[in-house]
């Protein structure tokens, strides 16, 4: 109701600039359910990329905390912070408000620019939606689950964790800074916790199997980001954990595909979910033949 207040709506881009912590959560879900963008921006980057990303995103107000920035120069560059502490919101609103129209943007992801200028890539409300019924369609995700949250909100799996979580009422485990980056302890949250989804990129799964000490077989495993190897999914599937391989460009709103990876098997990217279709075409756009290599749409 705050940042209605002060003008988020369709259309509206507000930054935010967070460390990992309850009130990133809490931003995020404001502003959709404001019916504006978030544009997730990490406080750590130098001050010449958060000058960029603002810049090209156009972002109308920014939230953030600057008494807790770590990084002074981009201290200097967050002008205009909506709200230096968000416990200040003390007024209390019962009201839902009904702000979201499928057709604008709910957030927007920029890029690393190594091949260039960092580009922003827009979701729109009803493809976040859509992509989030289709994976609680598919993975075992309910009142009673509880997912760790070990990815920057900068990337857009991010959205499986900090979000769809909240949807279908299971609870989120958020990893400090520290935490998401060392085995050992993620090895305790998945312990002290009793975490049932955990989602990585396959190259932090390795580091959880080269330190795991026992069996997950209540635990369901997310791999995306990156090729997930075959020997590191026969691991997975060898301390009991169920195994789900995830593929698709941020363009097409987190995961367009997954595969469920069973002892082995073949790894694949599996099939198309929720209203998604891939095609293999030719360098004409014809579609090509089966068994005849070509490029994915």
């Amino acid at each position: 109701h705050h940042l209605i207040d002060l003008g988020v709506g369709p259309e509206v881009i507000v930054a935010v600039c967070l460390e990992r912590s309850v009130e990133l959560i809490l931003s995020l879900l404001a502003i959709l359910k404001a019916g504006g963008a978030y544009l997730p921006v990490d406080p750590s980057w130098p001050p010449e990329r958060l000058q960029t990303v603002f810049s090209l995103s156009q972002s109308k107000l920014v939230v953030g905390n600057l008494s807790n920035s770590h990084n002074a120069d981009a201290r200097k560059v967050l002008a205009r912070v909506v709200m230096a502490d968000l416990h200040e919101l003390t007024e209390d609103c019962v009201i839902n408000p009904q702000r979201a129209i499928p057709h604008t943007t709910a957030y927007v992801l920029f890029t690393s620019g190594s091949t260039g200028m960092p580009k922003g890539v827009p979701i729109d409300h009803q493809a976040l939606a859509n992509r989030l019924a289709g994976l609680q369609a598919v993975l075992p995700l309910q009142p009673g689950s509880t997912v760790l949250g070990l990815t920057s909100a900068v990337f857009d799996i991010s959205v499986v964790e900090l979000i769809m979580p909240l949807a279908c009422g299971a609870r989120i485990v958020l990893a400090d800074e520290q935490q998401r980056r060392d085995p050992d302890a993620i090895q305790a949250l998945l312990s002290a916790h009793s975490i049932t989804l955990l989602q990585a990129t396959p190259s932090a799964l390795q580091g959880l199997v080269d330190s795991a000490g026992h069996n997950r077989s209540n635990l369901t495993i997310l791999a995306g980001g990156e090729a997930l190897a075959t020997n590191l999914a026969q691991q997975l599937c060898q301390m009991g954990s169920i195994v789900w391989n995830g593929y698709g460009p941020t363009e097409a709103t987190i995961y367009s595909s997954l595969a469920r990876i069973q002892r082995d098997e073949h790894i694949s990217i599996g099939r198309p979910i929720a209203n998604t279709s891939l095609h293999i075409l030719d360098p004409a756009g014809q579609f090509c033949p089966i068994g005849i290599p070509g490029e994915l749409h």
